[in-house]
C-alpha cells in the first residue's frame, strides 16, 4: 500500500517581528502584554501545510485494495490536529467514512460534505489534491510518521495557546493557582504526547523484566526502600516500591504521627546501627505539628528519654548524655563528621507550614526529587492539605478526593512513594469493634480506590484504659494491590514514641 510521504516538511512561518515592535504600545495603547502575546501569535503558524496535503491526498487515494491498510494507519489521526480548515474538512469526512467501512472517494466525500453542509471545495478540487504529482506516494508506515508530527504539532499549538492565555489572566490569579494550572497542563500534554498506538505487548516482553527483577533484585529497576520493621517489610515483599501512594488512617491519639516518624526515621537513617548509605531521603511534610515538636518526639524515640523529661526543663545530666549520644546519628549529610564513626548522616527533611497548598506540596516534591534523588515523602496529614483559589468552590468529599487523586499520580510521576496520613470517620466509634476498616474512608474521597497499599494503626487502651496489656497495639495490612493483608502486633511506648514489632500473628 502507498500513500504520500514528503522527506522534507516545511512549517508555515511568518517573519518575525523586531523588538522595537514587541516592546513599542500600539496606537490603542495595549502596551508590552498585548504586543509580547502578538509577537508569540505571529511568530510561528505552528502548522505543517504540507504534510495535511499529503495525509489528506493519502486518503483521498483509497480503493479496495488499500483501504484496510489505510484505516489501520489512520487510528490516530484526528481532523482536530489539522491547522488548515480546508484540509481538516477533508479529514474529517474521510475519516468518518472508513470508521463505517466506506472508501473516501470523490463522490462519497461530495455527498457528505453536501449532507453536513461543509466545503471541501468540490469534486474538482479533490481530484486535483489527489492527482497532484508533487505528491508522492509512502508507505503506511510513513504515514503513521506523518500522523504523528501531525499530532505533535497540535499539542505544541495547544501548549502556544494555553500559555498566552495563562500569560492573559496571570494578574487576577494568586501565584499558587497560577502555577498550579500550569503544572496540569503541562502534565496533561506530557500524557498526550506520550500516548502510543495502542500497539499489543507479547506476554515474554512482560515477563522478561519480571524474571529479571527477580535474578537481579539489587539492580536500580527493582528499587525497595526497607519501612525498618522486618516484619513488615516480609509482608510487604521487601519494603515500599517506588510509584507506592500509601495511607496511614487511624482515629486521634492512635499515634500516626509517632508511626510517621518511626518510619521516617528508619528510611532516612536515623537509627543506631544503620547503613546509611542504603538509606533513602525523607521529606516530612507537617500541616498540624512544628518542627520543634517533631525533632522532641525523634529525640525521645531515638534517646529514649521520655518526653516529660525532654520537656520539664533543665534536663538531667544522665538524660542529656543519652541524648547526646544519639543526636549526631541526625547530623546533615552534607557537613563533615566530627567523628568518623559517625557514618554520612541523616537524610531526613521537615516543612512544618499548616498553610501548604496541594500545588506547594507538588512544587516541593519535584524540586527536591531534583536535587536529591529518590525520595519518600509522607505528609500529616491528607485532609489539612488545602486546594488554594481553584478548588475553594469544591465540597469536602470532592476536594478530598481531587487531593488523593493528585497525590497518587505525583507518586507514579516521581516514581517515590508517597506515605499520606488520614483520619478515619467518627462512624467507628459507634461499634463495638472498633478496629478500622476500609469502609471507614469510603466518606473520604475515593482514598480507598486510589491507594496501592492502606494501613491502619490501633490500640485497644485508647478505649479501655484499663486494659491489662496498655502498650499493645496492631498495625494492620488492609490493603495491598500484590500482597498479603493481616494484622501485625506491635507494642507502643507513649512515653518515648516509638512502635517497635512483636512476635507476629499468622497472616
Amino acid at each position: 500500500m502507498s500513500f504520500y510521504f514528503e522527506n522534507e516538511t516545511t512549517e508555515a512561518k511568518k517573519p518575525l517581528k523586531t523588538s522595537a515592535d514587541i516592546t513599542s504600545p500600539n496606537d490603542q495603547g495595549c502596551g508590552l502584554l498585548d504586543s509580547a502575546s502578538q509577537y508569540w501569535q505571529d511568530r510561528e503558524a505552528l502548522c505543517l501545510p504540507q504534510i495535511e496535503k499529503e495525509l489528506c491526498a493519502a486518503l483521498l487515494r483509497a480503493d479496495d485494495t488499500t483501504v484496510e491498510s489505510l484505516r489501520i494507519a489512520a487510528h490516530e489521526l484526528k481532523p482536530d490536529d489539522f491547522y488548515l480548515p480546508h484540509f481538516r474538512n477533508i479529514a474529517n469526512l474521510a475519516l468518518f467514512l472508513l470508521k463505517n467501512g466506506d472508501i473516501p472517494s470523490f463522490s462519497a466525500l461530495g455527498a457528505l460534505a453536501q449532507q453536513r453542509n461543509v466545503d471541501i471545495g468540490g469534486i474538482h478540487a479533490l481530484t486535483e489534491l489527489a492527482s497532484d504529482p508533487s505528491v508522492r506516494y509512502c508507505t503506511a508506515q510513513m504515514f503513521e510518521q506523518s500522523v504523528k508530527r501531525l499530532s505533535q504539532m497540535a499539542i505544541k499549538r495547544t501548549l502556544r495557546d494555553q500559555l498566552l492565555d495563562q500569560l492573559n489572566s496571570l494578574g487576577s490569579q494568586d501565584l499558587g493557582s497560577a502555577l498550579g494550572q500550569m503544572r496540569d497542563l503541562v502534565t496533561s500534554l506530557t500524557h498526550q504526547a506520550q500516548k502510543g498506538t495502542h500497539a499489543p505487548t507479547h506476554i515474554w516482553d512482560a515477563i522478561e523484566p519480571v524474571l529479571d527483577r527477580m535474578v537481579n533484585p539489587d539492580q536500580n529497576n527493582n528499587w525497595i526502600v526497607s519501612t525498618g520493621f522486618d516484619e513488615l517489610d516480609g509482608m510487604l515483599g521487601g519494603g515500599l516500591r517506588e510509584a507506592d501512594y500509601v495511607v496511614l488512617g487511624a482515629r486521634p491519639s492512635m499515634g500516626k504521627t509517632a508511626m510517621a516518624l518511626n518510619l521516617a526515621r528508619n528510611i532516612s537513617g536515623g537509627r543506631a546501627g544503620d547503613d546509611t548509605t542504603k538509606t533513602t531521603p525523607i521529606l516530612f511534610f507537617s500541616l498540624e505539628m512544628v518542627n520543634s515538636a517533631l525533632a522532641t518526639r525523634t529525640l525521645a524515640s531515638e534517646s529514649r528519654v521520655s518526653m516529660q523529661h525532654l520537656r520539664s526543663g533543665p534536663i538531667a545530666d544522665e538524660h542529656l548524655h543519652q541524648v547526646i549520644n544519639v543526636v549526631h546519628r541526625f547530623r546533615k549529610s552534607d557537613l563533615p563528621s566530627a567523628v568518623a564513626s559517625d557514618g554520612p548522616g541523616s537524610k531526613f527533611w521537615l516543612i512544618d507550614d499548616a498553610g501548604l497548598t496541594l500545588e506547594d506540596i507538588c512544587t516541593v516534591a519535584r524540586k527536591f526529587v531534583r536535587e536529591h534523588g529518590k525520595t519518600v515523602f509522607i505528609i500529616d496529614y491528607l485532609q489539612l492539605i488545602q486546594l488554594g483559589a481553584s478548588g475553594r468552590h469544591l465540597d469536602k468529599h470532592t476536594a478530598i478526593s481531587h487531593i488523593s487523586a493528585t497525590l497518587k499520580s505525583l507518586a507514579k510521576e516521581l516514581k517515590c512513594p508517597i506515605i499520606a496520613l488520614s483520619q478515619l470517620n467518627r462512624t467507628l466509634e459507634q461499634r463495638a469493634n472498633k478496629r478500622p476498616m476500609l469502609s471507614d474512608l469510603r466518606e473520604s474521597g475515593n482514598i480507598e480506590q486510589d491507594a496501592d497499599l492502606i494501613f491502619f494503626l490501633y490500640r485497644d487502651s485508647v478505649y479501655h484504659p484499663d486494659t491489662s496489656e496498655p502498650d499493645s497495639a496492631e498495625f494492620i495490612v488492609a490493603k495491598q494491590r500484590d500482597g498479603a493483608i493481616g494484622v501485625l502486633p506491635m507494642r507502643y511506648r507513649g512515653d518515648i514514641m516509638q512502635f517497635e514489632m512483636q512476635p507476629a500473628y499468622p497472616y
